[in-house]
């Protein structure tokens, strides 16, 4: 349950509120007349078939809002999107192709269309946080195996808990709390 209820856009709440108040009470006497006039003009059966009909464009309509403007995420083993390489090697230093998706931009411009909200990547296991139009690139730490020897670049051994609100992401890094450390006879 939530604790207190979001306040952030309560006058948007009561728009809709008024809103649809207005359209139901346009609608009902919209609605006698049509219910008036099939009983006169149509039969029985040609009404129906109407009404499924538009029951059954109705839906697609939705189907098609709802597919365009869900939140979106999506999952890479190697970085859309990343400043790791700047930030430890230098403003101008270029990532190797085998580091990331070369053709990002293209693969991007595939959500152009839709919500998408956060992509998940990883590979190099660094802890990186970016946010650019509107999409949350996260990449996740790790907890590697025996040859990862503990910190790498300031990410502890961890993992990222991600809560989705809406289109609202909200990222922490969790680290474990423990030392990994080789094996001695490694």
């Amino acid at each position: 349950m939530l604790k207190s209820p979001p306040r952030e856009k309560q006058w948007l709440s009561w728009l809709y509120v008024v809103s649809w108040t207005l359209i139901i009470f346009v609608t009902i006497p919209l609605a006698r007349r049509i219910q008036k006039y099939v009983a006169e003009e149509w039969s029985r059966d040609i009404f129906t078939y109407f009404v499924l009909a538009t029951a059954v464009l109705g839906f697609l309509a939705a189907a098609m809002f709802v597919r365009r403007h869900r939140p979106a995420t999506r999952s890479s083993y190697v970085w859309l999107i990343t400043s790791f390489f700047n930030a430890s090697k230098g403003a101008t230093y270029a990532a190797q192709p085998n580091r990331v998706v070369v053709n990002n931009r293209e693969v991007l411009s595939t959500f152009k269309d839709h919500n998408l909200i956060l992509v998940l990547q990883g590979h190099l296991h660094v802890s990186e946080l970016i946010e650019w139009q509107n999409t949350t690139f996260v990449t996740g730490g790790a907890v590697c195996g025996k040859w990862w020897r503990g910190v790498w670049y300031g990410t502890e051994e961890g993992f990222y808990d991600i809560r989705l609100t809406g289109n609202r992401v909200e990222c922490s890094y969790i680290d474990y709390g423990w030392v990994a450390r080789r094996p001695p006879n490694k």
